[in-house]
C-alpha cells in the first residue's frame, strides 16, 4: 500500500495522518495537476502500479488557460505567468 499525497500546503490535517503512518506505507508526493514548481510548464500525474511510480506529463493549452486566468481581474497574473515558466 502506498499513502499518495497530493497539493498538500493546502491540507495539513490529511498531511498529519499520514505521517503519523509514515513507517507502515511509502509515501509519494505527486504536487499539484496543473501548477509545477520544476521548471515543466506541462501538466503532471503518477501512476501507482504495485510498487512502480511513473511520473507521466500532460501538454495542455496553455496560452488559453493563462488568458483565462489574465481574465479575473481577481486573480493576480502571476498565477498565469507561473504556469507558463512551470515555476
Amino acid at each position: 500500500m502506498w499513502a499518495v499525497l497530493s497539493d498538500i500546503h493546502s491540507n495539513l490535517e490529511a498531511l498529519d495522518a499520514v505521517l503519523a503512518d509514515m513507517a507502515k506505507y511509502p509515501l509519494v508526493n505527486v504536487g499539484s495537476v496543473g501548477q509545477p514548481r520544476d521548471g515543466d510548464w506541462r501538466a503532471c500525474y503518477v501512476l501507482v502500479d504495485g510498487w512502480d511510480i511513473t511520473f507521466r506529463r500532460v501538454e495542455y493549452d496553455v496560452d488559453a488557460t493563462v488568458a483565462k486566468i489574465y481574465a479575473i481581474s481577481e486573480l493576480p497574473n502571476f498565477l498565469g505567468d507561473r504556469l507558463r515558466e512551470g515555476r
